[in-house]
């Protein structure tokens, strides 16, 4: 039999709605009508069809992901009740109900590369009878990982599942049976990432992708056949000049605000010596259940190579590292989390002897633009400079452009008074502060605050808060804005407008006088956009520029 699986999502989360659609039981010439309407759509005629669909999933209350199916039984990824991923199997069976038990089918499907007949059928039921019925009528046939993440899941060598598991940021793959979900073996995989995938249920291989932060993209083949399946190099790409045996990465984890353990990579020449003097590059992202994971950059190791420079990686919460309970952490009401996170790791650097408020540089991109307008507005004192590529700056207005609507799931919404409180607290756009001036204080800087706080004197803290800025914070760190003139998905107007706010707050000070001297810098790519299809040599462009300012201004000269 073949399907039609259809997947449906409201916005940017990664909950979705499942139907099915039978196609071999729909009326004869029922395709062609609908194809044949499609094609002579009109303003009086919409070209639409219906078709009789089966629903599995009629809530978005969590995130299915189609693996396989034999016949009715179909076999999806999840993280319903199981944040950090599960299998679960739905057998399709007499009656509509609302969760979709559709209608009694039988044979098999996907490519006709299931089983089939009669020893098909009851080596399902055998299968059926292994496994525990859960709510619905759906069934698990893999369980939760008590601390890894399921990234991805395929259906290989037949009766086979590849599964691709993170732990600890780093990927590692295993093999399972199809029918119960039962170990196989594990796939030895160097410690790194895996980038992409290729391999279908008729196959007896597949090829994987994988990359870490001192290896290039290398391609392995790992035949599945053998029974300990062992990958082999296929093609690796080699990158000129580039001595790996040079360079050391290691995984830290750093306590944040609340305690909890934040994982940030360190990447930079081998027995490097902290003292505090090294142009260190801190990079994160922080949102929308978007993994940071190790890779492979050019631009960086030309950083270590030639500036001696640091380069880190924070996971920091929003992101999916560590599943859905992980982004929820860093989302909405809990967005502060994600710049408290940043923060601890800054000064973890520092702390340890990386490097120092004066030579330490900021990056992120979209959501991680917001995390550098965020950052330098609550704590200018902990960094040199900040690169904000593409930012989501004015968080109360987002919604109103483009596909800004979409990312209410994830921010909020400022036309909810409530969600317009805790955007209002850290709308990069909206909380530009002079740092010289009292009353600008850092939602942060709580050192000296603490301890009067405890003595229940409440404005004393706030004077000690007051006098904390002013001493260590005259200005703002130099910031540079890079956005691109055809952007759809982050208009431009985030950057500009934040651009305009920052001169107009710390350069034209309302008494004449202004302490900051730190340059404020927009650069506006011409024919470019979010960042997705950009060439080569504009991407050569953008790092030359971005990184030669932050040398410029942490003072680090070029070595050859």
């Amino acid at each position: 039999m073949m399907y039609l699986v259809i997947s449906t999502w409201a916005n940017c989360d990664h909950d979705n709605l499942v139907h099915v659609i039978n196609l071999e039981q729909l009326p004869p010439g029922r395709l062609e009508e609908a194809s044949e309407k499609a094609a002579s759509a009109s303003d009086g005629n919409d070209g639409s069809v219906r078709l009789p669909a089966i629903t599995l999933r009629g809530e978005f209350d969590g995130m299915f992901s189609y693996v396989t199916n034999d016949g009715p039984a179909f076999t999806f990824h999840t993280n319903k009740d199981a944040p950090r991923g599960k299998v679960v199997r739905m057998m399709l069976q007499e009656g509509t109900g609302a969760e979709g038990r559709g209608e009694k089918m039988d044979g098999s499907m996907e490519g006709g590369e299931g089983k089939e007949g009669k020893e098909g059928k009851e080596e399902r039921k055998e299968e059926e009878a292994k496994l525990e019925e859960g709510e619905e009528g759906w069934v698990e046939v893999i369980g939760e990982s008590e601390g890894d993440v399921m990234e991805w899941i395929r259906c290989v060598n037949h009766d086979m599942l590849l599964l691709c598991y993170m732990r600890d940021v780093t990927n590692v793959l295993e093999i399972r049976s199809l029918a119960d979900g039962s170990l196989l073996s594990t796939v030895p995989v160097p410690l790194g990432a895996i980038s992409s995938s290729s391999g279908r249920r008729m196959d007896s291989e597949v090829f994987f992708s994988f990359e870490s932060f001192l290896s290039p993209d290398t391609v392995y083949r790992c035949d599945l056949t053998a029974s300990s399946p062992e990958p082999e190099v296929y093609r690796q790409l080699a990158v000129a000049g580039f001595d790996p045996s040079l360079f050391e990465a290691q995984q830290v984890f750093v306590p944040s605000t609340d305690g909890t353990r934040v994982p940030m990579f360190v990447v930079s020449r081998k027995a490097l010596p902290r003292t505090s003097s090294h142009y260190t590059l801190l990079y994160a992202y922080g949102g929308f259940n978007i993994s940071i994971k190790p890779s492979f950059s050019v631009a960086r190791v030309l950083l270590m190579r030639h500036y001696n420079a640091v380069v880190a990686i924070a996971n920091i919460r929003g992101g999916g590292e560590y599943g859905e309970r992980w982004h929820k952490a860093g989302a909405l009401a809990n967005k502060q989390q994600c710049f408290d996170d940043f923060a601890s790791c800054a000064e973890y650097l520092i702390r340890e002897g990386y490097t120092s408020p004066s030579k330490l540089v900021i990056e992120g991109g979209s959501n991680g633009g917001l995390l550098m307008g965020a950052s330098v507005n609550q704590r200018p004192d902990l960094f040199a400079c900040a690169l904000a590529h593409v930012g989501v700056m004015d968080m109360l207005r987002f919604h109103e452009f483009t596909v800004g609507h979409a990312w209410t799931s994830e921010y909020g919404c400022s036309s909810d008074p409530q969600q317009l409180k805790w955007l209002l607290s850290y709308s990069p756009l909206h909380n530009v502060r002079r740092p010289w001036e009292a009353g600008s204080t850092s939602s942060n800087n709580t050192d000296a605050q603490s301890a009067e706080v405890a003595a229940g004197d409440v404005a004393a803290a706030e004077a000690a808060a007051k006098r904390q800025w002013a001493e260590r914070t005259p200005q703002y760190p130099a910031v540079m804005l890079l956005t691109g003139d055809h952007d759809d998905r982050v208009p431009p107007s985030h950057s500009l407008k934040y651009a305009a706010e920052l001169q107009h707050v710390l350069v034209h000070s309302k008494n004449g006088e202004s302490l900051q001297t730190n340059p404020i810098v927009l650069r506006v790519d011409v024919k470019s956009g979010h960042g997705a299809g950009t060439s080569t040599q504009k991407v050569i462009e953008r790092n030359t520029d971005a990184y030669s300012f932050a040398a410029c201004v942490t003072n680090t000269p070029w070595v050859d």
